[in-house]
């Protein structure tokens, strides 16, 4: 028979692979059954699906199953594409080695003619895949990974591009680790507390907050777009990166935000973040105690948000979204009061002086990466008054 149709139920012998006289048995397969998410490429869902779903119907029919569905969700996945090279005139494939890139316009060697260039799925006929074994020898598995999860959602095309290796941010994870545990295996006198120190604590447990609500939020939703999940951990890694040398020898707040993305990090890059772990492990001075140590990183309890008596106030302009500052909790149901916070602000400096403000929108609980937030949205008097929005960390 056809080999979709012999593995149209292959799932379904797994709820009861040791059983010699029969397929599987129907209490087996509906303790277990359906599967919580189908993952396959746009071929093979098409007609695998299709096989593995009237298979599941008439084995219902016949009483064999309680569930008329085999599966639950279903997430096609896009294709990974590279570059291929062809030549114009013959619709040849030239494997990269025999393209000439010192031009602006990639050439044929041999002949110097121009090449068709575009992206395609990758195939061995069009000389524009890559080795898989010489990416994990070169870059190691963590860094392919992440390169694979972080640019696009699952559902879309992906471009390779070898470059998103060379660019991986893991590396600026590692400085972190590697200039905390140099600060706090220093001596010397780290109790000063500033006003500098109390607002770089803020920024830092705000930003952790948003971080851990964020992706706790997104798992627990069983969300596919980890894209979003590692674009906010690279957010996370790079507030930490501004800290003072004074914030990370002693601040409790840096400490637990420091332990707490390595720990979000792990099951992205697994052993990478060991190491970091270890090496976190084995400072002299730990200004935190709510982690365990002696264990790997792969043991620990996932991470709560710090606690906090700020509130992250989203800032917005005509609905633009210009940036956010941290505020007292105590004021949330005052809107004067942070008005009025905005309003000596920097960010309320830059963008709300000098203009007419036509009326203001306060939200006391507004949704904002998985936490909550307040949002106060200034509404000027004309739209012809530009406002600069503000980019993405």
């Amino acid at each position: 028979m056809d080999t979709f149709v012999d593995s149209a139920w292959y799932f379904l012998r797994y709820t009861d692979p040791h059983n010699e006289t029969e397929p599987f048995v129907k209490d087996k397969a509906d303790s277990l059954m359906p599967v919580d998410m189908y993952v396959g490429g746009q071929e093979h869902a098409l007609l695998h699906l299709l096989y593995a779903r009237f298979f599941n119907h008439f084995i219902h029919d016949q009483k064999m199953v309680s569930h008329k569905e085999p599966f639950k969700r279903l997430l096609v996945q896009g294709l990974v594409k590279g570059q291929s090279y062809k030549v114009a005139s013959t619709g040849q494939y030239l494997a990269p080695h025999q393209v000439d890139f010192s031009d602006d316009e990639p050439v044929a060697k041999e002949t110097g003619e121009k090449l068709i260039v575009q992206w395609e799925k990758m195939s061995k006929s069009k000389h524009n895949g890559v080795n898989p074994e010489e990416l994990l020898a070169k870059y190691g598995t963590d860094a392919v990974r992440i390169a694979v999860l972080k640019n696009v959602p699952p559902r879309q095309d992906m471009l390779w591009d070898e470059q998103d290796l060379e660019g991986d941010w893991i590396p600026n994870v590692w400085k972190l680790v590697s200039r905390f545990i140099k600060l706090r295996n220093e001596l010397g006198n780290t109790n000063k507390q500033t006003q500098d120190v109390e607002r770089q604590e803020d920024e830092i447990k705000i930003k952790c907050n948003e971080t851990i609500n964020m992706i706790t939020e997104s798992y627990q939703s069983r969300n596919t777009t980890l894209n979003l999940v590692i674009n906010n951990l690279i957010g996370l890694a790079n507030r930490l990166a501004k800290a003072s040398d004074h914030i990370i020898k002693s601040s409790t707040t840096y400490e637990r935000a420091l332990c707490s993305l390595v720990i979000m990090v792990a099951p992205f890059a697994p052993h990478v973040t060991s190491e970091m772990w270890k090496g976190i492990a084995g400072v002299s001075n730990h200004a935190a105690a709510d982690f365990d140590l002696e264990k790997d990183v792969l043991e620990q309890q996932w991470p709560q948000a710090i606690e906090s008596d700020l509130l992250p106030l989203i800032i917005k302009v005509n609905n633009n979204n210009i940036g956010k500052i941290p505020v007292p909790l105590q004021h949330r149901q005052n809107q004067d009061t942070l008005q009025d916070l905005v309003m000596k602000s920097a960010i309320g400096r830059e963008h709300l002086n000098n203009v007419q403000i036509r009326k203001v929108i306060y939200n006391p609980s507004a949704k904002f990466k998985g936490s909550t937030a307040a949002l106060i949205n200034f509404v000027l008097e004309t739209n012809k008054q530009k406002v600069k929005k503000k980019s993405s960390e």
